[in-house]
């Protein structure tokens, strides 16, 4: 009954690029009669990072701008718009946050669905239930252009998804299935939020291997041969590090057994002749210059040989 514990979860705002962590208690006596300890901590930046719409007009494959009521708009568009931006450098992450305002104004019928898409992949989608009116919808009472000039028209959705997501780069894409232009119908977006979640502040320690030996550079006579360090996890937030760097190399000796030598030699120009007359011989011997060696080819004749 004395090995309490508490579960503890906070939340605060935080934007520099580093942050101390401290953990104390103020009991006064020894571990003999009172003791303190910490585990299971873990650190999500559940907003740092972010990316919020600048609402300019460019980034998106279609920079057109609306100004309403409730802010600029990208649109507002009819049929066949698709709106796309590309986010980069995103911090590690295992799931990512999408926050958006959708309009879809006027006629939009039953069958027409506003969609959005995250790397090709669609996180959401919805059409409206009927073209009278937002059931199903929010209607929006402040100035918008909406040339059916009905109120119960000017339709928007507040959408908040969260999917699974762990590349530094994402490609958003908005999108609507209607089929006619902005004087019947037409479709727009705002207040962009995109955040990181799960990020990966937990310690993730390096993680490598030495690759195979390569071939010897030499077949005989002594040569070497490599292996190199590659890294497939790297090391962060505090993680062990790997015992090498990416890259980095191992040599050791082979083939040191000498090469062979193959014997080699040429026969000497002719003797003079032995006699001035009569029957003599000219004589030629045969000089070897290298003697084979370490299982080299030998001569085919012998050292000498006449």
């Amino acid at each position: 009954q004395h090995r309490c514990y508490t579960d503890v979860s906070l939340k605060i705002v935080h934007s520099a690029s580093s942050f101390t962590i401290k953990l104390q208690c103020t009991i006064n006596q020894g571990v003999d009669d009172e003791s303190w300890a910490f585990n299971r901590l873990r650190i999500s930046a559940t907003g740092a990072n972010g990316w919020v719409d600048p609402m300019d007009d460019s980034g998106f494959s279609n920079n057109d701008l609306t100004n309403t009521g409730d802010g600029k708009v990208h649109g507002m568009w009819g049929q066949n718009v698709v709106a796309t931006r590309t986010l980069t450098n995103l911090i590690d992450h295992s799931k990512l946050r999408l926050r958006a305002r959708i309009w879809l104004v006027d006629s939009a019928d039953t069958n027409e669905y506003a969609r959005v898409l995250v790397d090709n992949n669609e996180i959401w989608k919805k059409k409206r239930s009927s073209y009278r009116n937002c059931n199903g919808w929010n209607s929006f009472d402040g100035t918008f252009p909406n040339p059916w000039d009905n109120d119960n028209q000017k339709c928007y959705e507040d959408i908040d998804v969260t999917f699974e997501h762990s590349s530094d780069s994402a490609t958003l894409t908005f999108t609507c299935d209607i089929n006619q232009d902005t004087s019947d119908e037409s479709w727009g977006f705002n207040h962009l939020v995109v955040n990181p979640v799960g990020v990966g502040f937990l310690p993730t320690d390096c993680a490598g291997d030495w690759g195979d030996w390569s071939a010897c550079s030499v077949t005989c006579g002594g040569g070497r041969r490599v292996k190199t360090y590659a890294v497939a996890v790297a090391a962060r937030s505090g993680g062990a590090a790997c015992s090498q760097e990416d890259g980095a190399t191992q040599s050791q000796p082979c083939q040191n057994d000498a090469c062979p030598v193959d014997c080699s030699g040429a026969w000497s120009p002719y003797s003079a002749c032995s006699a001035t007359c009569g029957d003599g011989f000219m004589t030629q011997t045969f000089i070897v210059t290298t003697f084979e060696e370490h299982g080299g080819s030998g001569c085919e004749f012998s050292h000498d040989a006449t």
